[in-house]
């Protein structure tokens, strides 16, 4: 039964809370880490057990009786200290034991695949020389620490409620690279996808999220700002050969999953 299965969603912000609160509604047992003990009473009206606290946090205890866990805390790669992100990984993986576990899904992003180099599915061995590299390296730690059991779900750019394009590059100027194709997709539907992995069980190394569309960048961006009623960026002429093009078919192949909510918010 599931309300037998008890799913940890470590980070509860973005794409974790909708989450743990979808899980609880579908009646899973869910518990799940936030770090401000003021919005404790978001969760428990719920009935979703909350646990206040960081990674790296030394007085945390070993969790047990978990047998999915969910890894949905970013590790803000553009501000970290050399070695952070490993020694995040360990601290998740000493907290929340491989051998307790039966499904462990990391949130990662499609910053691992370098820009141009055309399409790229997750069967792609490039590896970024950006801050793209910390979040590959974030997942290779997890990969030796959980095996088998454990699923990269890589995300493209993410927009939803309170996350809204128009205000991404608003007023910026010269941006480069406008022709190159976007790759996004809707919280609503990482939230779709992640709880069908759970539901059904599904074992798979590495899955790509992101929207079937890929309008150009200067055609997308200028559309979401304009609509938010703020100054439209400008493009410079620069062009990249070989944008970088997320292909989704996997995804849609595992359950036949659509991706139905629209990147055009505007």
């Amino acid at each position: 039964m599931k309300s037998e299965q008890k799913i940890f969603v470590l980070g509860a912000g973005f794409i974790g809370k909708p989450l743990a609160k979808h899980l609880k509604t579908e009646g899973y047992s869910v518990a799940a880490s936030i770090r401000n003990a003021e919005n404790n009473h978001i969760f428990e009206e719920q009935g979703i057990e909350v646990h206040n606290f960081q990674v790296g946090d030394p007085q945390v205890t070993i969790f047990s009786e978990i047998q999915t866990l969910v890894i949905a805390y970013p590790i803000g790669s553009r501000r970290m200290q050399t070695g952070d992100h490993l020694k995040q990984a360990q601290w998740i993986a000493e907290h929340f034991p491989e051998n307790q576990l039966k499904q462990v899904i990391l949130t990662s992003s499609t910053s691992v695949y370098p820009d141009g180099i055309g399409v790229v599915d997750e069967e792609c061995v490039e590896r970024p020389n950006d801050h793209g590299l910390i979040q590959l390296e974030y997942e290779e730690a997890f990969r030796s620490y959980y095996g088998s059991k454990l699923i990269i779900t890589r995300l493209a750019g993410l927009i939803g409620k309170n996350r809204h394009p128009g205000k991404f590059l608003a007023g910026r100027k010269e941006v480069p690279f406008g022709s190159s194709p976007i790759n996004m997709v809707h919280q609503a539907d990482v939230v779709r996808f992640i709880y069908e992995l759970i539901q059904r069980q599904i074992t798979v190394p590495i899955v790509n999220i992101c929207h079937d569309e890929h309008p150009p960048k200067q055609i997308y961006y200028r559309a979401a700002s304009k609509a938010l009623n703020l100054e439209p960026p400008t493009f410079s002429p620069q062009h990249l050969e070989c944008p970088k093009l997320v292909n989704n078919a996997l995804s849609k192949s595992l359950f036949g999953f659509e991706y139905e909510f629209p990147l055009d918010l505007f």
